[in-house]
């Protein structure tokens, strides 16, 4: 054999032997992508996408580590993926399927199944919503049998169940059962109907013995929560009920924060007057009512003309809202910051100029854990718009997050064109310009 044949065959070889690596890699890389997609997916209930993320590797142990993975979509009726899931080795638990007995009225099934040990007081979590009870479930139906054989079991009604037993017309000796069972869930009740301005709603439940003077952990009456949410017709009907004398007369009108929190009520009504009479009187200007500022409610209404001037009289953006204490009953929102709720509400450039002129950033990271700014989070869901306007107002398309991920590469991951063009053309005009003062600098 001669030496220029034997040098093409160990050339052949080792091209191939480069090409198998590269393959290898690269379908390593598609896997990981896969793996963290597919999380999304589930959380989501994309059937289509968790197929495609299998075909392209993702691991089936991930998926299964989580715990009850399939419980989501059952109670959520979502069988393709609950399909998809046993045929992967997912169990569904008995609380999932007791939830789904009571939505169908199946006072039998959900005997056995609580008889194998389903808990009737258990509730599973659904993405983006609040967690869904097997009792609840029962009310929003409106299976009255399956609801009482639940609350004999030691079901205990949350907010939700209560919401729907009223609306629904639910008998009023299953309405007292279910009270006698948990009777501080009444009060919670009320709390949220006189926030909510659920004047009918109030009047009911004060008729089954909820408390007119209960407080919450903001020292808030159901009366007072009424007014910070600007409900004249159930103001005056629980002010109508404290006359009476029910339950107990002489309710404070407000607590003693009660003034800092009407601000707050008074920006989510677009009521610049009367946010400038209060901060006249001394209210602090970025005081929180359970997460939640005078600013960030002016920039979740879109009200320019107030967002700024909040801004001028001390509302500062760079304050994160602290998040609500935990405490039984008290009423939960999300913290966001004043940058966040922009980027959410898609504001306009000059809105999101201004919240930086007075101390925001534009690179402000969203999340401690990835440490993703808000441009990434704006490629990721492919919002061109948000990302032209953090973009406009001095993002820096260059940094990275924990993964070593920047702005681009999520724009890439999650097959977003245009943010895509969008980012590479700012990087390459970036690089154009920093090439050009190099080249004119002495």
């Amino acid at each position: 054999m001669s030496a220029r044949l034997l040098r093409g065959l160990v050339g052949g070889a080792l091209a191939a032997a480069l090409l198998v690596i590269l393959f290898y890699r690269a379908r390593a890389a598609r896997a990981r992508i896969a793996d963290r997609d597919v999380q999304f997916a589930l959380a989501n209930g994309d059937v289509a996408r968790v197929r495609r993320d299998l075909a392209n590797g993702a691991d089936p142990r991930q998926i299964l580590a989580q715990r009850d993975v399939a419980d989501a979509p059952l109670v959520q009726r979502n069988d393709a993926m609950v399909h998809i899931l046993r045929g992967l080795g997912a169990k569904l638990s008995l609380n999932a399927q007791l939830i789904r007995a009571a939505e169908d009225g199946s006072v039998v099934v959900c005997r056995q199944l609580i008889a194998q040990g389903a808990s009737p007081a258990a509730a599973i979590s659904i993405p983006g919503q609040i967690d869904t009870t097997a009792l609840a479930a029962a009310m929003v139906s409106g299976e009255w049998g399956t609801a009482e054989t639940l609350a004999d079991a030691g079901a205990r009604p949350n907010d939700d169940a209560i919401r729907f037993a009223l609306k629904n017309s639910a008998p009023k000796p299953l309405l007292r059962k279910l009270l006698r069972v948990d009777p501080s869930s009444a009060d919670v009740s009320l709390e949220l109907a006189a926030m909510r301005g659920r004047t009918a709603e109030v009047r009911e439940l004060v008729a089954l013995g909820a408390n007119l003077n209960v407080h919450t952990v903001y020292h808030d009456t159901p009366l007072c929560l009424a007014e910070i949410g600007r409900h004249p017709k159930t103001v005056a009907a629980i002010e109508q009920l404290l006359r009476r004398g029910t339950r107990a007369a002489g309710a404070p009108l407000m607590g003693r924060k009660d003034r800092n929190q009407f601000l707050v009520a008074a920006a989510l009504a677009g009521d610049l007057p009367r946010v400038e009479q209060m901060v006249q009187m001394g209210v602090d200007v970025n005081f929180t009512v359970d997460g939640e500022s005078a600013l960030v409610a002016s920039l979740q209404i879109r009200d320019t003309p107030l967002m700024l001037w909040l801004l001028n009289h001390g509302a500062k953006p760079t304050v994160v809202p602290p998040p609500p204490e935990a405490a039984p009953g008290a009423l939960h929102a999300k913290a966001q910051s004043p940058m966040e709720v922009a980027m959410e509400q898609a504001l306009p450039l000059a809105a999101v100029k201004a919240l930086i002129a007075h101390g925001a950033s534009p690179n402000q990271r969203q999340h401690s854990a990835d440490g993703m700014t808000l441009l990434m989070v704006a490629a990721a869901q492919g919002s061109a718009n948000n990302a032209r306007t953090l973009l406009d107002a001095g993002a820096d398309p260059n940094m990275l997050d924990a993964r070593g991920w920047s702005a681009l590469a999520w724009a890439k991951t999650y097959n977003h064109p245009q943010v895509t063009a969008l980012l590479e053309a700012r990087i390459r005009g970036a690089s154009k310009s920093a090439a050009a003062i190099t080249t004119t600098s002495p």
